[in-house]
């Protein structure tokens, strides 16, 4: 019995610990006003990161001098979490997880270590918002967990600069049925657009874009579109307003 209950409290242990309780915590509900109203970096500053878990973790509390790699997490946290609240989440959801990680239950640790290794992996702070913005989704039932990690694993891949390549795809594919109808009705119309050709390659590494090769004269063309991941991909982007750059 004792060896269970070590285990158990062994399963809480820093920095996987810190993160849960800092993601369902109280104060956690403020930070996405205090950063739009302060700024991501001003809040790492203020008194209100002194009241998170993860603070005494990576030792922000007595020393603001953290080391690049613990500041990059702790901002990629603070964003990630911010998108978490602005996603109308369940609340059942939140309290249900706010609880078991009260009682050290394993599976949300378990659901906790995958967001902090995923978080630690990330190359670009922004990503963490779309990450934010998955996990709502994967809370609220229209995502699987297994499609929940499957999106993370594309966000650790893909870059930056891809995603609004997503978009233009899934505007193009509007456009594009538009015009059949159009020209279903014997209105003459068309869409053409060209697409970055090593952009969509990447994206039909992840599973996101699909390809049509038709032959041409002086080579081959390439008509790219959307999977039914690349869909979904592309409607959590609108819903955070990744092309006006609000991320």
């Amino acid at each position: 019995m004792d060896r269970e209950m070590k285990l158990e409290e062994g399963l809480y242990t820093e920095p996987v610990g810190a993160v849960a309780k800092t993601i369902f915590s109280d104060v956690a509900k403020r930070i996405g006003t205090t950063i739009t109203e302060i700024g991501l970096d001003n809040l790492l500053k203020s008194d209100i990161v002194k009241e998170l878990p993860i603070a005494d973790t990576l030792k922000l509390v007595t020393k603001f001098s953290l080391a690049v790699r613990d500041r990059h997490l702790l901002k990629k946290t603070l964003t990630f979490i911010a998108a978490l609240n602005e996603g109308n989440v369940d609340p059942k959801e939140i309290e249900k997880r706010r609880k078991a990680v009260q009682e050290k239950k394993k599976w949300i640790r378990d659901e906790i270590e995958r967001l902090t290794i995923h978080l630690d992996r990330i190359d670009e702070t922004q990503k963490a918002k779309l990450t934010g913005a998955f996990y709502a989704e994967y809370l609220n039932g229209t995502i699987s967990w297994d499609e929940f990690r499957e999106f993370m694993a594309i966000i650790e891949r893909v870059f930056l600069q891809d995603f609004k390549q997503v978009l233009d795809l899934q505007q193009f594919q509007k456009d594009s049925e538009v015009a059949r109808e159009v020209a279903a009705q014997g209105i003459s119309s068309a869409t053409m657009k060209r697409f970055r050709e090593a952009s969509c390659e990447r994206l039909m590494a992840v599973g996101l874009v699909t390809a049509q090769r038709k032959p041409m004269t002086g080579g081959i063309s390439s008509e790219f579109n959307l999977t039914g991941l690349g869909k979904k991909f592309a409607e959590v982007l609108v819903k955070i307003n990744w092309r006006e750059g609000n991320f």
